[in-house]
């Protein structure tokens, strides 16, 4: 049997770190199942482009036009049965289209061919793969934002119990197992310390997202049932508030959680519940006496911490 210490409220922020980490993954997935395009597949590959239609860079219009389809009908897979034909039909309708469509931006490569890493930066877009299937992608994507929430909340019990050990409770208990001799060591001492977070628990398989969204239905229901109760009990029946609904308004007037809730004092949590803290003018009651007890409690710290160097001085001026 370990000696327990605890801290309250300790939960660091740190969703934001994951989410830098799960845009990060994003965009590696992204390029990995992507493919850059060379700028050269835009026009003729290593081939050029006018010497496939037999044409020199004065050809026109007119004789591209000719000699594309001239050469189609020698080289149509139809027409012709010679193994390299349909690879040769390809490259002459690409050479055809390029010197149609796209004959300025050619002739530009071919008379500045230092622009080629341009052309290669301004085309590097990504083409996805056909054999890449949209629900991988999805399965992928859900897999990785389940391990990042997941790590997210043992990273906030871990960062919530690194947080306890430093305290200065943590370390006087330390002390006190190793001046005691019941520790020999500090890392005996910090094993036999049983380190409990109040608010905070190990993550476990039911704290995952999957769980979380298939009972996200059944808790949307229990949400939906838990209102017309409260509809039809206090709106229509006008009958008194049961104790667990008092401690609901009470909570959300002073904006509190289950679990901060949980943690005050059964005599300060009953008496805002006699004073009925949901209604507005008791709440501003509570609130004006809870500014008047936090000022005289102030006071009296000061006046203790002035008496306390008084009482050093006069230690010190004696010595």
């Amino acid at each position: 049997g370990g000696r327990r210490i605890g801290l309250r409220n300790c939960v660091p922020f740190t969703m934001w770190k994951w989410g830098i980490c799960g845009v990060w993954a994003c965009m590696l997935i992204q390029i990995g199942m992507a493919q850059d395009r060379d700028p050269t597949e835009f026009f003729c590959g290593k081939d050029d482009c006018f010497s496939l239609l037999g044409l020199n860079r004065s050809a026109t219009l007119a004789e591209v036009k000719s000699s594309y389809r001239r050469l189609s009908l020698q080289l149509h897979p139809d027409r012709n049965k010679a193994d390299d034909a349909e690879e040769k039909f390809a490259k002459v309708s690409t050479a055809a289209k390029v010197l149609t469509e796209k004959r300025a931006e050619y002739e530009d490569y071919l008379d500045h061919p230092e622009k080629y890493y341009w052309l290669y930066a301004q085309h590097m877009t990504a083409k996805y793969a056909p054999r890449s299937d949209a629900r991988a992608v999805i399965f992928l994507l859900f897999c990785l934002f389940t391990a990042l929430h997941y790590g997210n909340m043992w990273l906030n019990f871990q960062n919530a119990r690194d947080r306890v050990k430093q305290s200065p409770a943590y370390k006087r208990e330390v002390a006190s197992l190793v001046a005691s001799g019941e520790a020999k060591t500090v890392a005996e001492a910090d094993r036999m310390i049983s380190v409990e977070v109040v608010g905070i628990t190990p993550p476990t398989w039911k704290d995952s997202l999957p769980v979380i969204l298939c009972l996200l239905p059944w808790k949307a229901l229990k949400y939906m049932k838990w209102n017309l109760q409260w509809i039809v009990r206090y709106s229509i029946l006008k009958q008194d508030y049961l104790h667990e609904d008092q401690e609901y308004l009470a909570r959300r007037e002073l904006n509190l959680s289950e679990t901060k809730w949980r943690l005050l004092p059964e005599t300060e949590k009953s008496a805002m519940l006699e004073r009925k803290i949901w209604v507005k003018e008791n709440l501003e009651s509570y609130k004006l006496d809870q500014r008047v007890r936090a000022n005289r409690a102030g006071k009296k710290n000061t006046t203790r911490q002035r008496r306390s160097r008084r009482e050093d001085i006069n230690e010190d001026f004696i010595e």
